[in-house]
C-alpha cells in the first residue's frame, strides 16, 4: 500500500506536497487513500489560507476534488487495510461510498455488494438504498396518470395523501377520481389533504364527499411578496385552503389549521407551481406522523417528498410528466443524501 505515514527530514515544502498528491493520483485504490491523506497532511502544513490556491496551481486538481479526496481518507471504512481489494479504484466512486456511515458501508462490504467493478452511478444508488433503510424511509417514483399507474398498491397500503392538484373547473371530474382512489389507497381513518383554491370550493367538496368523509380544512398561508391575483373575483390572496378529508373517522392527532410557507420562499425552481419546501414541511407535520406513508399522485417537481423524506415519512409519488418525475428523483436522491449523514 502507498505509505501514508510520517514524513521524511526536508519535507514540508509546498513542491513536495504536490510531488506527493501527484505521484499518489497514479495508483489505483492505495493512491486516492493516499493522497487524501497526504492532503489533510499539507492543510494543516501549509501557511493559512494558501490550500485552495496551492490544490489548484501546483497539484493540478480543483478545491472540490481535494475536499472530497480528503473525506475518502478520512472514513474508517474505506482506510481499513482488509477492504483494499473490494474497494472499486475510481476517486469518484469512492468519494459516493464515503458518504454513508462506517457501519453501513461494512454491512455493504461484508455482503458483497461493492465490488472492484461498482461504477459511481451504481455506488451513488447503493448509498441513497442504505441511507433510506437506516432511517428507517424509502421513496418510489412513477411515471404516469395515479388513475393508471397505482393500480398494483394494495387497498389500505397508504396513511396520508398530500397533494396539489390542478385547480380549474376544467379538472373537477379528476379531482372526484382522485377522492375515489383516495377510498381505496387509504388505511382506515388515513387522510386526503388537497390543497385548491377558492374560485370552485363548493364543487370540490361535493366530488370529495362522494367517496370520503370531510373532517376540516386548513388555511396554507404564503406571507410576504406579491399577492396571487384572481382576476375572475378580483381578490388578492395570500393563502390556499387545504381540505381534509379521511377514509371513515379521521385518526388525526390535534393540530393547528394554520399552515404557512416562511416569508417570500415561493420558490419556483423546480416547477413553476410548486409550493415551498418550509410550507409543504408544515402541512406534512399536521396531518402525519413519523413512519407513515405519504403518496402525492400529483408529484411536480417532489416537494411534499423532500418534506415527507426529511420529516421520517416515507413517500410514493407520481406524475404524468417524465421530465418533472426525473426531476423529482434526483431532487429526493439528493434530499437522501443531505439530510441523513454520512
Amino acid at each position: 500500500m502507498v505509505s501514508i505515514g510520517r514524513r521524511d527530514a526536508g519535507q514540508g515544502t509546498p513542491e513536495h506536497w504536490a510531488e506527493l498528491v501527484r505521484a499518489d493520483l497514479r495508483h489505483a485504490v492505495e493512491g486516492v487513500l493516499a493522497a487524501g491523506r497526504h492532503l489533510i497532511e499539507a492543510k494543516a502544513d501549509l501557511p493559512h489560507g494558501s490550500f485552495e490556491g496551492w490544490v489548484r496551481e501546483q497539484v493540478g486538481i480543483t478545491p472540490g476534488t481535494a475536499r472530497k479526496l480528503m473525506l475518502i481518507a478520512d472514513h474508517p471504512a474505506l482506510t481499513n487495510r482488509s477492504h483494499v481489494n473490494a474497494l472499486p479504484p475510481s476517486w469518484g466512486t469512492l468519494y459516493e461510498l464515503s458518504q454513508l456511515q462506517p457501519e453501513w458501508l461494512e454491512r455493504a462490504i461484508s455482503s458483497g455488494r461493492i465490488t472492484p467493478e461498482l461504477e459511481r452511478r451504481q455506488a451513488r444508488a447503493l448509498v441513497i438504498e442504505y441511507k433510506q433503510l437506516a432511517a428507517q424511509v424509502a421513496f418510489e417514483l412513477r411515471h404516469g396518470d395515479f388513475r393508471d399507474v397505482l393500480d398494483d398498491l394494495p387497498a389500505g397500503s397508504v396513511d396520508v395523501i398530500v397533494t396539489d392538484p390542478p385547480y380549474g373547473r376544467e379538472h373537477l371530474e379528476m379531482i372526484g377520481d382522485l377522492a375515489e382512489e383516495a377510498q381505496r389507497l387509504l388505511r382506515p381513518g388515513g387522510i386526503c389533504a388537497v390543497m385548491c383554491g377558492q374560485s370552485y370550493l363548493p364543487e370540490v367538496h361535493t366530488c370529495m364527499g362522494e367517496f370520503l368523509t370531510y373532517h376540516w380544512k386548513i388555511a396554507y398561508l404564503t406571507p410576504g411578496g406579491q399577492a396571487v391575483q384572481v382576476f375572475p373575483r378580483k381578490v388578492n390572496t395570500f393563502h390556499k385552503d387545504v381540505l381534509l378529508y379521511s377514509n371513515g373517522p379521521a385518526d388525526l392527532d390535534w393540530f393547528g389549521d394554520v399552515a404557512r410557507s416562511d416569508v417570500n420562499d415561493n420558490d419556483k425552481r423546480y416547477h413553476q407551481w410548486g409550493q415551498s419546501e418550509s410550507g409543504m414541511a408544515d402541512l406534512v407535520k399536521r396531518v402525519s406522523r413519523p413512519g407513515q406513508r405519504i403518496l402525492d399522485p400529483f408529484l411536480g417537481a417532489g416537494t411534499t417528498g423532500v418534506a415527507a423524506l426529511a420529516l421520517g415519512r416515507s413517500f410514493l409519488g407520481c406524475d404524468v410528466n417524465l421530465d418533472h418525475v426525473e426531476a423529482a428523483r434526483q431532487r429526493l436522491e439528493q434530499a437522501v443524501l443531505d439530510r441523513f449523514g454520512a
